[in-house]
């Protein structure tokens, strides 16, 4: 069965979505949902209601709640529902886009510790349980970068997670590979499967299991998984009857990665809520943000000193009944002209090594590079 990335330029769309189960792609938006704060979407979409018959919203809501953002709404979009496994292969298109003339790390490399070390300072001292701090890297090229490759490298390579593509009206791109869904929502149950704890994979089987048992019994891991789990279900337990999870989590592979996963479940007490009510009443989780979650903002934005923009936030859709998809904006990059721009975090817990989270930052750098076709660059 065909993919619809098939014969399909970057530039010419507005929007894919890819899953183990289907894919969507969007060519086109007939109007615009500014909003200046996160929190108010919910409300500007029971407004509009009425008008979003046989309509879909897409688009991405910024990391911080209260930054103001834009959506988009369609009357044309394609759905392919074939699963990723039985889907024709996307030849990746040849690409001389790895040939950077400029690196730049933003902080530093020692920037970044002191601010792991800061971080497990507030900690100790009981006023945060957890923290994640990000850092990114630019790099510049001596042209235009084409899109296109880097969609179709993307793709290939995500077959279990969530490739995502945005072309913003600033002419910018956001575009990953998560392997992340926030909440899913079809009918009266919303889905989540939160990751957080990480390892590289192993360069050889004997290695790749090793790995695998080191995360399954790190202490530093299963807290941080922990802190994220409690925190979603409880958070949904405001809006659901029920709530129901595996106590305890799973091992789930990436092509790159281990991760902690734990599937929840939850059947929504009102059946007019949407997947935005579902998706910001537990966002953001202690995965990509901390414990407690207004305190973790704060040191965010002192420790970090500059915004996250898309990354860690969300990226989906809204259909006319509510239902919808939105995953965490991770393992992805903002592409403009001839620059590209990336980040990676580390959740910070008291027992955190400040040279062991820049190393766990600098995997996920590595694992994002290949993931865009860039390489060891």
């Amino acid at each position: 069965m065909k993919c619809l990335l098939e014969e399909c330029r970057a530039e010419d769309i507005k929007f894919y979505f890819s899953t183990p189960n289907y894919e969507m792609k969007i060519d086109k938006f007939t109007d615009i949902i500014s909003f200046e704060k996160a929190l108010e979407i919910s409300q500007i979409i029971s407004d509009i209601k009425d008008k979003l018959q046989g309509k879909l919203v897409f688009g991405a809501i910024p990391f911080d709640i209260n930054e103001s953002g834009k959506l988009y709404i369609t009357d044309s979009w394609e759905t392919n529902s074939v699963p990723f496994k039985e889907r024709a292969n996307v030849d990746t298109a040849v690409t001389d886009n790895n040939y950077p003339i400029k690196k730049e790390y933003i902080p530093s490399c020692e920037h970044y510790k002191e601010m792991v070390e800061k971080g497990v300072e507030c900690i100790t001292k009981g006023k945060l349980s957890k923290l994640v701090l990000s850092r990114g890297v630019k790099f510049q090229f001596p042209k235009n970068i084409d899109v296109t490759p880097i969609l179709q490298c993307l793709y290939s390579h995500n077959p279990a997670g969530y490739t995502y593509f945005l072309k913003k009206e600033s002419g910018k791109y956001v575009v990953g590979a998560s392997p992340e869904m926030l909440v899913s929502k079809r009918g009266n149950y919303v889905y989540s499967n939160p990751l957080a704890g990480s390892r590289q994979r192993g360069k050889n089987q004997e290695e790749d299991l090793k790995f695998s048992k080191e995360l399954n019994n790190s202490s530093k891991d299963l807290i941080e998984h922990n802190f994220v789990v409690e925190d979603i279900v409880r958070k949904l337990s405001h809006i659901c009857k029920t709530v129901s999870f595996s106590e305890k989590p799973e091992l789930l592979s990436t092509e790159q990665l281990w991760h902690l996963s734990t599937k929840i479940e939850g059947e929504l007490i009102n059946s007019n809520s949407t997947v935005f009510d579902a998706a910001l009443s537990v966002y953001p989780t202690p995965a990509i943000c901390g414990v407690p979650q207004s305190n973790a903002y704060e040191k965010i934005r002192e420790l970090e000193g500059s915004s996250r923009g898309i990354f860690t936030g969300i990226i989906g859709w809204c259909d006319e009944n509510g239902d919808g998809d939105w995953a965490i904006a991770i393992r992805g990059a903002e592409i403009d002209k001839d620059s590209i721009f990336i980040r990676a975090g580390a959740g910070i817990v008291q027992k955190s090594v400040a040279q062991e989270e820049l190393e766990e930052t600098e995997i996920k750098f590595r694992t994002m590079l290949r993931g865009l076709n860039l390489g060891e660059i």
